[in-house]
């Protein structure tokens, strides 16, 4: 048998896990070997094999690799080339619902511990079953899991992904990436400083591809529905601060200048009604509904923080930064848009803050694009990212960010023209202790943007004119999908390769 031949052996399946519920086109079914799978209902019609391809990642959560995955999974244009299928190996999440929209097969794996030597044969008989050609892993479980996996079962092309830097790895945990790397075709990672970070830890560099982040940039526009129950818009605070606020010594509050010079302020120019569009009105309109929802004044200004709340997010300084901006302003509110482990302690600082009044918990959201639209700008002060899907977000909505100077982040924001970044300072990375230099950083930016409405303006459009054009959800697919079509061909001619 030629290398072809045996290579399609892989794009066929001789032992099918799924089936078909007469309840409707997905159905959840229990394997023998203790895997569940949703599956659709077979196509009448005999099709071309298309080579198929296992997607396996840790949970379906609401977070920012599940998020593209999401994206790449649902695409037309990479269902017309390849069958596709899904694997979790945890728990499932939010994106479940994405994807059984789209009539994906899904295969949940149900691991249940760090090491689980039953959730790792069962993974290795659904590989064995679905016999792909390809297996794509996301993130460290997956990763250890899947590429191992795909490994003892001989898969031809196998992919790794690593999707952020990743400083709390153990050493033990390095040496498993290295070693499961020599046995990758490939490693994909959505930034430079990704590829960086993982070269240092000597994972050659000649592996790494780097396929950005993609963001459906299509601007969210409110509906009458978004704007029921009110009469009236609320003019945006364009003005200064308050006489009080002149009196503080900024220079002396937010500390040193870090080489950035004070922006000049701006008088309040009046807006007249015709130059609101009728989407401005219910957007206005939407707003008002917001405030009064979260109880505080229809004219606050927004400042949004959307990310899971855990350590790498760094919820604390940006609290900081808001008990900061307090001294000053009256009318800046920060919305925290997620849920995660630290939201007890997160909420307990906020008191101790004495802040309860100035910073919002919203928790898991689906109106998250409603939500920018209606904000004045984005924080994210993480200690360490891969390629931030709230930073593109923002970005697309038009958004000015204001971030952590950080690998990742600063691949996005270009500092002074769609944001700016903020120095880390000397805290580390997953440190309980608030960062004073960031939330100074925060806090002083923001005040600038705040007073300056056409810079922000400015910084927002730019953002989203970036966005357009380089991080497209069409763009992001079309890499993988050239980068699969080029590995599967490599695998077919390069001599002296193993298949089944």
């Amino acid at each position: 048998m030629n290398q072809k031949t045996m290579l399609r052996s892989h794009e066929m399946t001789t032992t099918e896990l799924t089936t078909t519920s007469n309840a409707g086109p997905l159905a959840d079914s229990a394997d023998s070997d203790g895997t569940t799978s949703a599956t659709t209902a077979a196509s009448p019609s005999v099709r071309e094999p298309k080579p198929r391809l296992l997607l396996i990642i840790p949970t379906l959560d609401a977070c920012g690799a599940e998020k593209q995955l999401a994206l790449l999974a649902t695409s037309d244009a990479l269902r017309r080339q390849f069958d596709l299928h899904i694997c979790v190996l945890t728990r499932t999440g939010p994106y479940e619902e994405t994807l059984r929209q789209a009539h994906l097969p899904i295969h949940f794996i149900w691991k249940k511990y760090k090491i689980d030597l039953g959730a790792f044969c069962r993974l290795r008989r659904l590989i064995r079953a679905l016999r792909p050609a390809i297996v794509h892993t996301w993130i460290f479980a997956a990763n250890a899991y899947g590429r191992l996996a795909a490994w003892l079962e001989k898969t031809p092309v196998i992919v790794g992904g690593e999707r952020c830097v990743d400083p709390w790895k153990a050493g033990y945990e390095l040496v498993i990436d290295r070693f499961l790397a020599k046995r990758s075709k490939a490693i994909l990672a959505n930034s430079s400083g990704v590829v960086d970070f993982y070269v240092q830890q000597k994972i050659p560099a000649e592996l790494f591809h780097v396929i950005p982040n993609g963001i459906e940039n299509t601007p969210f526009v409110f509906s009458e529905q978004d704007a029921v129950q009110k009469n009236a818009v609320h003019e945006m605070i364009t003005t200064t601060a308050t006489d009080a606020i002149h009196a503080v010594d900024r220079t002396d509050f937010f500390g040193k200048t870090n080489g950035v010079k004070p922006l000049h302020t701006e008088e309040k120019k009046p807006r007249s009604d015709t130059d609101k569009s009728g989407a401005d009105k219910r957007r206005g309109m939407a707003k008002v509904a917001l405030c009064d929802s979260l109880g505080i004044p229809a004219t606050s200004r927004l400042v949004l923080l959307v990310a899971r709340l855990w350590p790498q997010k760094r919820i604390r300084d940006a609290i900081w930064a808001a008990d900061l901006l307090k001294v000053v302003r009256d009318d800046v509110h920060l919305l925290l848009i997620g849920d995660g482990p630290e939201k007890e302690s997160l909420e307990m600082f906020r008191y101790e803050c004495r802040i309860e009044d100035r910073v919002h918990f919203l928790g898991n959201r689906r109106d998250v694009p409603k939500l920018l639209a209606m904000g004045d700008l984005l924080w994210l002060p993480s200690a360490f990212e891969g390629l931030p899907n709230a930073i593109l977000e923002a970005m697309a909505a038009g958004l000015p960010v204001v971030a952590t100077d950080i690998p990742g982040n600063r691949d996005l924001v270009r500092h002074g023209q769609t944001g700016f970044l903020v120095p880390t300072g000397e805290v580390a990375p997953l440190s309980m202790k608030v960062n004073k230099t960031v939330a100074r950083g925060l806090a002083k930016f923001t005040l600038n943007l705040l007073e300056s409405p056409s810079l922000a303006t400015t910084l927002g459009q730019n953002a989203r004119r970036i966005v357009e054009t380089e991080y497209t959800v069409a763009r992001m697919v079309e890499s993988h999908i050239l980068l699969y079509q080029k590995l599967l061909l490599e695998a077919v001619c390069k001599p002296n390769v193993e298949f089944h």
